[in-house]
Protein backbone atom coordinates (compact mmCIF):
# COMPACT_ATOMS: atom_id res chain seq x y z
CA UNK A 1 0.00 0.00 0.00
CA UNK A 2 1.57 3.37 -0.91
CA UNK A 3 1.37 5.96 2.17
CA UNK A 4 3.13 8.83 0.73
CA UNK A 5 1.52 9.32 -2.57
CA UNK A 6 3.66 12.55 -3.32
CA UNK A 7 7.12 10.30 -3.65
CA UNK A 8 5.39 6.75 -4.12
CA UNK A 9 6.73 5.67 -0.73
CA UNK A 10 5.13 2.27 0.22
CA UNK A 11 3.87 0.65 3.61
CA UNK A 12 7.05 -2.31 3.36
CA UNK A 13 9.68 0.47 2.58
CA UNK A 14 8.75 2.22 5.43
CA UNK A 15 8.64 -0.78 7.86
CA UNK A 16 11.97 -1.83 6.69
CA UNK A 17 13.49 1.48 7.28
CA UNK A 18 11.79 0.83 10.89
CA UNK A 19 13.38 -2.72 10.98
CA UNK A 20 16.72 -1.17 10.18
CA UNK A 21 16.45 1.73 13.55
CA UNK A 22 14.68 4.68 12.17
CA UNK A 23 12.98 5.66 15.20
CA UNK A 24 11.62 9.42 14.46
CA UNK A 25 9.49 10.55 12.22
CA UNK A 26 12.27 13.27 11.41
CA UNK A 27 14.26 10.19 10.29
CA UNK A 28 11.96 8.54 8.36
CA UNK A 29 11.19 11.84 6.25
CA UNK A 30 15.64 12.12 5.39
CA UNK A 31 15.66 8.75 4.86
CA UNK A 32 12.80 8.28 2.36
CA UNK A 33 11.61 11.89 2.00
CA UNK A 34 8.06 10.73 2.77
CA UNK A 35 5.80 13.61 4.53
CA UNK A 36 8.44 15.87 3.21
CA UNK A 37 5.55 17.24 0.41
CA UNK A 38 2.12 17.46 0.97
CA UNK A 39 2.15 16.36 4.83
CA UNK A 40 -0.78 14.00 4.85
CA UNK A 41 1.10 10.73 5.59
CA UNK A 42 3.00 12.86 8.86
CA UNK A 43 -0.11 11.31 11.00
CA UNK A 44 -0.19 7.64 9.50
CA UNK A 45 4.15 7.78 9.51
CA UNK A 46 3.61 8.04 13.09
CA UNK A 47 0.31 5.89 13.59
CA UNK A 48 3.44 3.57 12.30
CA UNK A 49 6.51 4.30 14.80
CA UNK A 50 3.86 3.98 17.13
CA UNK A 51 2.68 0.92 16.21
CA UNK A 52 6.28 -0.32 16.35
CA UNK A 53 6.49 0.61 19.38
CA UNK A 54 8.27 4.32 18.98
CA UNK A 55 6.90 7.11 20.19
CA UNK A 56 7.74 10.16 17.12
CA UNK A 57 7.15 13.63 18.95
CA UNK A 58 5.52 16.10 16.73
CA UNK A 59 8.11 18.39 16.57
CA UNK A 60 10.20 15.72 14.77
CA UNK A 61 8.36 17.27 11.06
CA UNK A 62 10.20 19.12 8.77
CA UNK A 63 8.55 21.73 7.80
Amino acid sequence: MYVCLCRGITEKQINRQIALGVDTLEKLQKQLGAGVDCGNCCDYLQQMLADAGISAAADDVIE
